[in-house]
């Protein structure tokens, strides 16, 4: 949000401070990266779904989600069915979308990430 220029400040914009994204019980969560049990409050709240949800699942600052059945990769023509081939192979350059099995519905309060994960 902008705020107008005011006296000294003519000519410039000032960036207003963010304000708390999630307020339970009168404690405020400030904007970034939710923990885990700001993730687990999320849930309770209904602003964050994660279905199935699996606590072990549940990392310090992340939610890992499970690879599903589908998979479609950029240099293959027909999506890949990985219950009859388990073994994905991309080739360098190319990209690949995998389903998940958890459906995740996020709130207009806060937003979500996907970022990769190796074992």
């Amino acid at each position: 949000m902008l705020l107008p220029p005011s006296g000294k400040e003519k000519g410039k914009y000032l960036m207003a401070k963010k304000q708390p994204v999630l307020k339970r019980n009168g404690r405020h969560m400030e904007p970034g990266i939710l923990v885990d049990q700001q993730i687990r409050e999320a849930r309770e709240l209904g602003w964050l779904k994660i279905d199935p949800f699996h606590d072990e699942d549940l990392e310090p600052a992340t939610y890992d989600l499970r690879v599903g059945n589908i998979a479609v990769v950029s240099t293959i023509p027909k999506p890949i069915d990985l219950r009859e081939k388990p073994l994905l192979t991309i080739e360098p350059y190319a990209s690949a979308l995998l389903q998940t099995d958890e459906i995740i519905e996020l709130s207009s309060k806060i937003v979500g990430r996907l970022g990769p994960r190796s074992n």
